[in-house]
């Protein structure tokens, strides 16, 4: 488990199922990509984003009104997908970018700085990018997760 910023991590759905890790970590919300998990005191929104299918827009905007509600509640929120670097990569990232007014790939870059493991898919990355009003291609991507993750 990944803490990005006090009031978000990233994980992935084994550290979910253990409530010792979510506790340890001071988890108080949770937003589930992978498969629903259940605690009567911890607020949970299961969106079922499919690994390797498209980024449907609904499903980011559930996404990021849970953890907007959540976050202005005062929760720590675990964004966590199955393995925990491309899907919940994604959604953080644009949490970030509504939270923090960060561009696309400077939110990437904050949560790679805390997250080496960050390989969110560029399909979706691109797909956030139109959604963001970006007008890049997939080169472009590319090309700007490469930098990131070499340091460029």
């Amino acid at each position: 488990m990944y803490r990005i910023r006090d009031w978000l991590y990233i994980g992935k759905y084994a550290q979910t199922r253990v409530r010792e890790v979510l506790d340890n970590n001071g988890i108080t919300a949770m937003l589930q990509l992978a498969a629903p998990i259940g605690y009567d005191d911890i607020p949970m929104l299961f969106i079922p984003m499919q690994d390797g299918a498209p980024l449907i827009l609904d499903q980011l905007e559930s996404s990021l009104t849970f953890i907007r509600e959540h976050k202005a509640a005062g929760h720590c929120i675990l964004v966590a997908c199955g393995a925990g670097v491309s899907r919940s990569v994604l959604v953080s990232m644009a949490a970030l970018m509504e939270h923090e007014g960060l561009a696309l790939f400077d939110a990437y870059r904050a949560i790679y700085a805390e997250h080496p493991s960050a390989k969110p898919s560029p399909d979706l990355v691109l797909e956030l990018a139109h959604f963001c009003g970006l007008n890049i291609d997939l080169l472009d991507v590319w090309d700007a997760l490469k930098a990131v993750q070499f340091g460029e």
